[in-house]
């Protein structure tokens, strides 16, 4: 799947996912599929058009694995949403916004990431997520989070 340069709603909500869950062993293939297809191809033009026509005035129905796999492709194509997944959090801690991003670029470089976004864009990008910034006397901090991931493999 394409990783996203924009994070927002909008690209993810203009892209759809078809998944084609089903494989068909080589016994239950049918040999003369496409010969009948095409002898049909009028046919399934019309139902094709009709459908489509139900659907512009009716509204699409997103099947639940098209928006499965459209959150799966979110989360993984969002590397911030990855490393956050995977640092520890509890409440009434909190850890410097400085101090997550030294941490996030450490995952990232050990995790083969190409493209880091800059620490502003990671603030905002962390915050998007439902992580609350704080002023402190010590700087921004993130409420929350105990441990932030790399931090917790090398110290």
């Amino acid at each position: 799947m394409p990783h996203p340069s924009d994070y927002s709603d909008a690209v993810f909500r203009r892209a759809g996912i078809l998944t084609f869950n089903k494989t068909f062993l080589v016994q239950e293939r049918d040999a003369q599929l496409q010969p009948k297809l095409q002898k049909e191809m009028s046919g399934i033009l019309n139902l094709a058009l009709q459908a489509y026509a139900r659907a512009v005035t009716s509204g699409f129905i997103e099947p639940a694995s098209s928006k499965a796999a459209q959150d799966e492709w979110r989360f993984q194509s969002d590397t911030v949403a990855l490393w956050l997944s995977e640092c520890e959090m509890a409440d009434g801690a909190s850890l410097g916004v400085k101090q997550c991003y030294d941490a996030f670029r450490a995952w990232a470089a050990s995790a083969g990431v190409k493209q880091v976004p800059a620490l502003n864009t990671f603030s905002k990008r962390v915050e998007r997520l439902r992580v609350t910034k704080t002023k402190t006397s010590q700087g921004m901090v993130f409420d929350g989070m105990k441990v932030a991931a790399a931090e917790q493999h090398s110290g």
